[in-house]
């Protein structure tokens, strides 16, 4: 009875409880805080989509890229209107700080114009410290081609945006460096380049981003191939690819229905294929009466120089998953394929899952979307979720370790998370795009398509190491680790909390929002005399009713 009585009256002040403990304070993987949680990056009321992201170690910051929408201002005035009734699009960028914060003004690679742009691209050549930028561009949805601009590190154009290829219907470039050969890989998708299939498109670009080879081939081209993502191994100079493969679709024409395959390619450093790579091949295997078609999707790829091995994840829509679940598998230096292993299904459907190799601690990290907490409405379609960004750490073999962690839950949904590691101070910035944007302006009404016109932002969690000077603890600044206060709260968390499901779930809500309360308490010390002041209250309930 002792520990409802708890949880009826103590269990509201539980955040504060746990912000006092200290060696609660380990994070989610040893020494790993939630920094700087759910902040926007873009700034504007324009509708903000398809982000990415990489870390610049020569000016050591990050550098985030993606897709903006919508009209220019809403204060238009009557034959005046312009740019209140039309959608412009442009590419656009910002940089940010190892602490997260924006830096500079915002970036534009490619200005204001009606018509469609999509999801920018970007890579890093360190040798001269410059970007290259690749993204799709056309007059409506769908149709277009790929332009490619080259920047100096403060985003200012040395080049382009300059077509790259005349496309039908170009989509999802990626670019990728060579650092043994100081060049670029540029793959798209685009209808009938090679054949009448939605071809995967290959060049090869040089340190000024003009094209060297291409548009070639690689691989078997049979078949709707969507979505690559490429990367590079400097230890044998060559890029593993994966994708979204409908070769085993029942129908060429209604591909999207599936079902499809994870696949992709092993090629030379000059683009010559070495292997095919098929890291799912179940099209064949009976479905259960009732399930869908089993279908693999959004499959991504990160390269471990430690062991000189890939490992891919994607999003698996196989029966045994609940609505959707995230498979990864390592990928040996030749091609060859290690057992595939499930990395989170947890109720209802995880998606879009990114990967990235931390070399400071020799494990992955996986961010996803994840629509555990969401209660989908009596009647909605099965495949309508709103999700939230979690993440995993999967060690070195492939495994998962530890526990799915929330970053961001919010309404609405989060999705496509990208990331990027900052080696140095040991920090990951994810960044994704939210479909929850109540201020941004209303979207034009009457656009290309009613989904491409939605109200959207780009938000990011730093995760990681925090400064050495400074502690995620707030009782080493109220109490001090060795006080009589400190070591009831700690057997309060141990004897009472950990021992309910109740009690954890409490615990991991803790990780989320430590680092915030201390930042506040830091600046604020009226603040920090409030925290006390509860603080003191509650311990008096505690030691009543546990002693």
């Amino acid at each position: 009875m002792k520990k409802r009585w708890i949880f009826k009256y103590v269990g509201f002040w539980f955040m504060v409880l746990l912000l006092m403990v200290p060696s609660v304070c380990t994070g989610y993987e040893e020494g790993m805080y939630i920094l700087k949680a759910g902040y926007d990056l873009d700034l504007t009321r324009r509708h903000q989509w398809f982000p990415t992201i990489l870390y610049n170690h020569i000016d050591d910051e990050f550098i985030v890229t993606w897709r903006t929408s919508g009209k220019l201002r809403d204060d238009c005035a009557p034959g005046d209107d312009y740019e209140c009734t039309t959608s412009f699009q442009t590419i656009d960028a910002r940089r940010i700080s190892p602490d997260g914060e924006l830096l500079g003004d915002l970036i534009q690679w490619s200005p204001p114009e009606p018509g469609w742009k999509q999801t920018p691209r970007i890579a890093h050549n360190f040798y001269k410290n410059e970007y290259v930028v690749v993204f799709s561009k056309g007059a409506d949805f769908g149709l277009g081609a790929i332009y490619v601009v080259r920047t100096d590190n403060l985003g200012n154009i040395l080049y382009g945006p300059e077509l790259l290829h005349p496309g039908e219907k170009a989509l999802l470039p990626d670019v990728i460096f060579n650092s043994v050969r100081r060049e670029y890989l540029v793959v798209y998708n685009d209808y009938n380049v090679f054949n009448e299939y939605n071809n995967n498109v290959f060049f090869i670009l040089n340190e000024d981003g003009i094209p060297i080879k291409g548009p070639f081939a690689a691989g078997d081209q049979f078949g709707i191939r969507f979505a690559p993502d490429p990367a590079y191994n400097p230890t044998d100079d060559t890029y593993l690819l994966a994708w979204e493969d409908f070769r085993g679709a029942e129908s060429q024409e209604a591909w999207f229905m599936g079902p499809n395959d994870a696949r992709g390619v092993l090629l030379d450093g000059e683009g010559n294929l070495i292997t095919e790579v098929a890291y799912t091949d179940d099209n064949d295997v009976p479905v259960p009466e009732g399930s869908y078609a089993r279908t693999q999707w959004s499959p991504g790829v990160t390269y471990n120089p430690d062991k000189n091995e890939f490992f891919c994840v994607w999003t698996d829509s196989r029966p045994e998953c609940d609505d959707g679940c995230i498979y990864g598998r390592v990928v040996n230096a030749d091609g060859s394929l290690e057992p595939e292993v499930l990395i989170e299904d947890s109720p209802r459907a995880q998606a879009t899952g990114e990967v990235i190799y931390i070399p400071n601690r020799k494990m992955y990290f996986v961010a996803y979307s994840d629509a555990r907490d969401y209660v989908r409405p009596p009647g909605a379609m099965p495949y309508i979720n709103e999700y939230d960004i979690y993440g995993r750490w999967v060690d070195d073999t492939g495994h998962p370790t530890g526990e799915a962690m929330p970053f961001f839950i919010q309404k609405g949904k989060q999705h496509m998370p990208e990331m990027a590691y900052h080696p140095g101070k040991d920090r990951i910035l994810i960044v994704w795009e939210d479909e929850y944007a109540p201020k941004d302006f209303e979207p034009v009404p009457g656009g290309d398509l009613l989904w491409t016109e939605e109200q959207r932002e780009v938000k990011g969690v730093l995760y990681g190491a925090p400064p050495e000077t400074t502690s995620t603890c707030p009782a080493l600044r109220i109490y001090g680790e060795d006080s009589e206060e400190t070591d009831i709260m700690r057997n309060f968390r141990d004897n009472v909390l950990k021992q309910t499901p109740e009690g954890q779930s409490l615990i991991k809500l803790y990780y989320q929002w430590s680092p915030v309360i201390v930042k506040a308490m830091e600046k604020d010390e009226e603040f920090k005399e409030k925290v006390k002041e509860m603080i003191d209250g509650v311990l008096g309930l505690v030691v009543e009713e546990t002693e």
